[in-house]
């Protein structure tokens, strides 16, 4: 009776670590996924004089932009962002993490059965909070709203949060006049070692580019609250005329 009670343990936990690795294996979101939960800012090794300023008119190498997104990001033109609603616009993902700014993470569960629905981010650039569905809902159909962030799907591979991203409005690849067309769709893949997360970033968009743009970059995880949560921006126009300041001094 000891005997068979003893095999019959061992069956059940050969049973409970066969399932366990099948989940990990198929990459469900119910996976033993690593946490992401914390302060993070992002380290820029690539690309690095781009990040924020984005580089001169025609500065685009790297970039696979087809005919048409060549010929929009050579017509664009600066002064459009001193329009007003231009002025502390939101960021689309394809830009999200590349910016200078601190990143918070934490999940949110199902209270009774602790199951993984989302997680979630707040970012400082405008202010944004961002969900990544975990627990396997569909992407709306293509006549649904687009949002700065889009909507996103995510689940575990291993030790690896694999992201694919839909909806996301119109907006600019780099702020130097590479677009984004409202078709474009994001694939990311977070893999956490210890305090870094190293992030890399598929974009498809059929009208701009020739092929998915593929990019990387770093997370350090901040120890403290960085305190730096709020985006100081005011949306106005602040344009000076030389000759008025001239006329106004004499």
């Amino acid at each position: 009776m000891r005997t068979s009670a003893h095999g019959a343990a061992i069956l059940a936990g050969l049973l409970a670590l066969g399932v366990t690795l099948a989940a990990q294996n198929a990459g469900t979101s119910s996976g033993p996924g690593l946490d992401l939960a914390c302060y993070w800012s992002n380290v820029f090794h690539q690309d690095a004089g781009l990040a924020t300023g984005g580089g001169m008119i025609g500065d685009y190498g790297g970039i696979p932009l087809n005919e048409a997104g060549r010929m929009y990001a050579l017509s664009w033109d600066a002064s459009r962002m001193t329009v007003r609603q231009q002025q502390c616009p939101g960021y689309v993902i394809p830009y999200f993490y590349f910016a200078p700014q601190s990143f918070r993470f934490w999940e949110e569960r199902d209270p009774y059965t602790q199951e993984l629905i989302a997680i979630r981010m707040y970012t400082q650039t405008s202010e944004q909070t961002r969900t990544i569905w975990m627990d396997g809902r569909p992407h709306p159909p293509a006549y649904a709203p687009h949002s700065w962030t889009g909507f996103a799907t995510g689940a575990w591979e291993g030790h690896i949060l694999r992201v694919h991203t839909t909806h996301l409005k119109r907006a600019w690849l780099r702020v130097n006049g590479v677009p984004q067309s409202d078709a474009a769709t994001s694939d990311e893949y977070f893999t956490r070692h210890g305090d870094r997360i190293t992030y890399v970033s598929v974009v498809t968009d059929p009208v701009y580019l020739a092929e998915p743009w593929i990019r990387s970059v770093d997370f350090v995880r901040a120890p403290r609250d960085p305190a730096s949560w709020l985006y100081a921006c005011d949306d106005a126009e602040q344009i000076f005329s030389p000759r008025r300041s001239t006329r106004s001094s004499t």
